[in-house]
């Protein structure tokens, strides 16, 4: 067992919802917003001991259908559940509404999962992913260089659009870098990712990329798994797909390579950690962490890869506090 299963002993007295706005040092650019701030939503559980555990999450709409909205008037209304009930009963009911709403539920489940773990006092300085986005070419190049020169692992969000996706890529032609991801963050269809694919073969760029995260809708099982088979140049990553242990099994069973994880969308530690090891058992490279949220998540994150080395691969993307003002 990971964490030890929560108390039946102990009880909720009380659960407090906050909402707290994070200014970023520049914009963050995805496929489908700009993002100037963070919207952090924190959950902080009290038990009848008036010992308190505090979890968050970030709403991003585009990536999940969950508003700011939704997910603090699902927290009010659970809340309201919640209270008296002993940590045990609080967690199987919450965790029955994971795959439909990872976003809302995600703070109370970590907040619980807190009682029984905590991270460490002292995080290692594990490698993160440099971020960056294809908007300009010359971004991409001062982006490259930069990861070059400080060793870090160059993570490229994309547009959607193959041709100026393309058309930023074609900086690393001239770079040596070392390994490069890529993100769509569902932005792309199947015709235009198989035009990035045979633009980026065609500058013999593919050969410096890890993968392609996240091309397609997040329900578009069968897309994905097509342009897996058959574009092995280039290895799908799923991310938004996978929420639970059968998103997670079915994954690994269709021969994807790579899988990611966070706690805002697989539940809380104990899920996210039964899923990292299963992912792991079936040779399935597994990348954690969240590059939208504080240093409350991403410690988190940082720490489970911590005590957990073997189950996770390559640089760290919990770095979403990097980027706060």
């Amino acid at each position: 067992m990971l964490i030890p299963e929560p108390s039946d002993k102990i009880r909720i007295a009380r659960i407090e919802i906050d909402r707290r706005v994070f200014p970023l040092r520049k914009p963050y650019v995805l496929s489908f917003v700009t993002l100037n701030e963070y919207t952090s939503i924190l959950a902080t559980i009290t038990t009848e001991q008036g010992i308190s555990r505090s979890a968050e999450v970030v709403p991003l709409p585009g990536y999940s259908d969950e508003s700011e909205e939704d997910i603090i008037a699902y927290l009010a209304e659970e809340s309201n559940h919640l209270e008296g009930l002993s940590l045990c009963a609080a967690r199987t009911l919450v965790a029955k509404k994971t795959a439909r709403q990872p976003f809302s539920t995600s703070p109370l489940l970590t907040a619980i999962d807190l009682f029984d773990w905590l991270p460490p006092d002292t995080i290692e300085n594990r490698s993160m992913v440099l971020p960056c986005s294809t908007s300009t070419p010359e971004e991409v190049q001062s982006s490259a260089e930069q990861a070059l020169f400080s060793g870090r692992t160059l993570k490229i969000k994309l547009s959607g659009d193959p041709d100026r996706d393309l058309t930023g890529l074609a900086a690393l032609k001239s770079i040596t870098i070392g390994e490069v991801r890529l993100d769509a963050n569902q932005a792309y269809d199947y015709d235009s990712a198989t035009k990035l694919i045979g633009g980026l073969i065609k500058y013999g760029i593919h050969e410096k990329l890890s993968y392609f995260e996240q091309p397609f809708d997040k329900e578009e099982w069968g897309a994905a798994i097509r342009l897996n088979n058959c574009h092995p140049e280039i290895p799908v990553m799923l991310d938004e797909t996978v929420i639970t242990d059968s998103d997670v099994q079915r994954a690994c069973d269709a021969g994807f390579k790579f899988l990611k994880l966070k706690l805002f969308k697989q539940g809380g530690i104990r899920e996210t950690l039964r899923q990292a090891e299963a992912a792991h058992q079936s040779g399935v490279h597994v990348i954690m962490g969240n590059g939208v949220a504080t240093h409350l998540a991403n410690d988190i994150e940082n720490a489970l890869i911590q005590q957990h080395a073997s189950w996770f691969w390559g640089d760290s993307e919990a770095n979403g506090f990097e980027k706060l003002a």
